[in-house]
């Protein structure tokens, strides 16, 4: 005991070697001494050895799991890993022990910041300085988070707040500098930041907040030099390189400009206004698609960044999508109603803008009555969901303005936020949702979706089956439990869930297919089949037709060209293409049933991954061909077994399947042949072309 409390009075005095030995030597004595353990942990964390200290402190805990600080403490290290929602958990563990924990409050608030949660955060350090009045730390906190949330003059109150009670601190100096910039009360921003520097010299960040204004100001040579002389103090300073690409940007350096800014992206790769910077000079060299990712990436990062939703206005403009880019402008206005630029980008849109959507019209007639209608707004949101998912989101967001306690919107928005990949907000959408109706089915569905999606196999299974236990239909959800190994794999997808997948999918099928998973399966399987099938006049079966992406390539081969499908939105489709002789709504198996050696050729491209055991549809398919007909198809690959349902909830098949298949319904297997027929999230999909004869 005299060894730890000479090793606590080291610690304290800052004598942090001398109390790192007397720390080891009371642990060389006995490896379990919990203060030990906590303290060495935390002085490692001092020492910048945080995965040390991450070790040490969980150590501890495991001996006395009830002790509040050192969760505090840990989530301190945790905060200084990165691992923000690790550090959140030790902060609510903390606080589950001693409500009064100020620090465990500020170290929450913080995380809470850094997961980009500044109104959760606001909450949390009002309950610090509820605790401790004066605390200085807290109000700077509570000023990071006004100044996320743009309450700027409220962030400006904390900020001073907190330098009545600590004058020279350093922090919030730079903070009020911040946000006097934001109010354009330059010469006050400038003082702010020289206080910084008197205070601490060597303070880059001081730098980068006197080339900001110098930007503003369009005094670019100055704005440089502040910027380089940051860089000189600080190199990895992701805000120094930032700055120096703006300054580019705006004196037309392009080259230099996105140089900048792919240097901010190594530093600081979550860095919004780094995309947006990408974006911009995108823009300006009418790189349209890059342009577009940049500035969807800078608003997945940040929703409420007004100029990258004027950026997409731009591009949006440039590519004559009046009614996207006027939606993209007025989600800047929203944000930011005294955009002059914004504005005028209006005014380019409503002089090229030629036809409006009559559903818009309808929801626009109804807000014009009743601005505060929020099931308008939601059915606005319905209508961009698919297409402008931004338009959609900024419709769902006004109708929960509105009103909060709206289900189905916070399920809409949830919906959004996942598809574009901001999934943390997206679980938070869903969570409302369900904690306004807990029984909310597709709430939950649209989590366990999610959950799959992202590989959390386990928390997936729970929301699946909440799902069930809420009355959800049981074939689907089954279906989906099975792709995740919780259930027995049925032979076949349910026809409900195809049924409802490309019902749903038939509008934006085509442009999602081909643009977004590279789909080749057509071009690629007809060139298969070409080899051995006569040039023309046959009598051609397209099975799983969809909207007849396949059709221009069979149409010359046919005498008559028929399809089937079972989603009767995707046949609507297909009959837009006035290619097809026959189009027929039904199950594939089912129909062969009924045909007897009226076909020359059947094909089914990306069809067979909605059925595992194909045994009845070759069955259907030899009974429909005339003698030497021909079948030709694709399926995802696998070598694991016969068939497998996988996560995906999509069915692979392997090589010696098709040849058994083959034997068993007198097929002659011309060829089949590996290739990647798609991509799914950016990644190839591999699988088999096949090419067999009537026996």
């Amino acid at each position: 005991m005299a060894t730890l409390n000479r090793a606590i009075s080291a610690h304290q005095a800052s004598n942090l070697s001398e109390a790192q030995a007397l720390y080891k030597a009371v642990l060389a004595h006995d490896k379990n001494q919990f203060d030990a353990l906590h303290m060495l942990g935390v002085l490692e964390g001092q020492l910048g050895n945080l995965e040390e200290a991450d070790r040490l402190i969980r150590r501890a805990l495991k001996i006395d799991p009830a002790a509040f600080q050192a969760h505090s403490n840990h989530a301190r290290i945790l905060l200084g890993l990165k691992r923000h929602e690790e550090a959140l958990q030790a902060c609510e563990k903390a606080l589950s022990l001693n409500r009064s924990d100020v620090n465990a409050l500020i170290f929450r608030g913080g995380a809470l910041l850094l997961l980009k949660k500044p109104d959760k955060a606001l909450e949390s350090f009002d309950k610090a300085l509820a605790i401790k009045p004066d605390f200085f730390r807290a109000f700077y906190n509570r000023g990071e988070a006004l100044f996320e949330l743009a309450r700027f003059e409220d962030a400006l109150a904390a900020y001073d707040r907190a330098l009545a009670s600590m004058p020279g601190y350093v922090e919030a100096w730079l903070g009020r500098g911040k946000v006097l910039e934001r109010l354009t009360r330059f010469d006050e921003a400038f003082a702010a930041y020289d206080k910084v520097l008197a205070l601490r010299p060597g303070h880059a960040g001081a730098w980068v907040g006197r080339g900001n204004i110098l930007n503003r100001l369009t005094r670019y040579d100055e704005a440089l030099a502040a910027y380089e002389q940051a860089l000189r103090l600080a190199p990895p300073l992701a805000g120094g390189w930032l700055g120096q690409g703006n300054v580019f940007y705006n004196l037309k350096r392009y080259d230099e400009a996105l140089a900048a800014y792919e240097k901010t992206l190594t530093l600081k790769p979550d860095l919004a206004e780094a995309w947006l910077g990408r974006g911009n000079v995108f823009c300006d060299r009418k790189r349209h698609d890059e342009a577009m990712a940049a500035y969807d990436r800078a608003l997945a990062l940040n929703p409420k960044l007004a100029e990258a939703w004027f950026g997409r206005g731009n591009v949006f403009f440039n590519l004559k999508r009046y009614d996207e880019a006027l939606a993209a402008n007025d989600k800047a206005l929203t944000l930011k109603p005294d955009f002059a630029e914004v504005w005028f980008g209006r005014g380019n849109i409503f002089f090229g803008l030629k036809r409006h959507d009559e559903a818009m019209a309808a929801y626009d007639k109804a807000l014009a009555f009743n601005p505060k209608l929020a099931e308008a707004w939601f059915g606005r949101g319905n209508v961009f969901f698919d297409q402008r998912r931004d338009g959609a989101l900024a419709a769902y967001d006004r109708a929960l303005t509105l009103k909060p306690s709206f289900e189905e919107a916070w399920l809409g928005r949830g919906t959004v936020l996942y598809r574009l990949k901001r999934h943390d907000e997206a679980f938070t959408a869903y969570d409302k949702a369900l904690t306004l109706r807990p029984d909310f089915v597709e709430a939950w569905l649209a989590r366990a979706t999610a959950l799959r999606e992202l590989k959390r196999t386990e928390e997936a299974i729970a929301a699946y089956r909440r799902a069930l236990d809420s009355g959800g239909d049981r074939g689907e959800i089954v279906f989906a439990l099975a792709a995740l190994g919780a259930e027995t794999s049925p032979v076949v997808a349910p026809k409900q869930h195809v049924t409802n997948l490309f019902d749903n999918y038939a509008e934006t099928f085509d442009q999602h297919l081909v643009d977004g998973l590279k789909y080749q399966t057509p071009a690629l399987l007809f060139d298969a089949i070409a080899r051995f099938a006569p040039p023309a006049n046959m009598e051609v079966l397209d099975l799983g037709c969809g909207t007849g992406l396949f059709a221009p390539q069979l149409r010359p081969l046919a005498r008559a060209l028929t399809g089937i499908d079972l989603s009767s939105n995707m046949l609507k489709k297909a009959e837009e293409r006035r290619l097809y002789d026959q189009l027929i709504c039904g199950d594939i198996a089912e129909f062969l049933e009924t045909q007897s050696h009226a076909f020359d050729l059947a094909v089914a491209a990306d069809v067979f991954v909605y059925i595992g055991d194909l045994s009845r549809v070759f069955r259907g398919v030899r009974g429909a061909l005339r003698d030497g007909g021909l079948f030709g198809f694709s399926v995802e690959s696998t070598d694991e077994a016969d068939f497998v349902l996988r996560t995906t909830l999509r069915y692979a098949h392997s090589v010696p399947y098709l040849e058994k298949l083959a034997r068993d319904h007198r097929f002659v297997l011309e060829r089949v042949e590996a290739r990647v027929i798609r991509q799914e999230h950016e990644v190839d999909v591999n699988g088999y072309l096949a090419v067999m004869r009537c026996a």
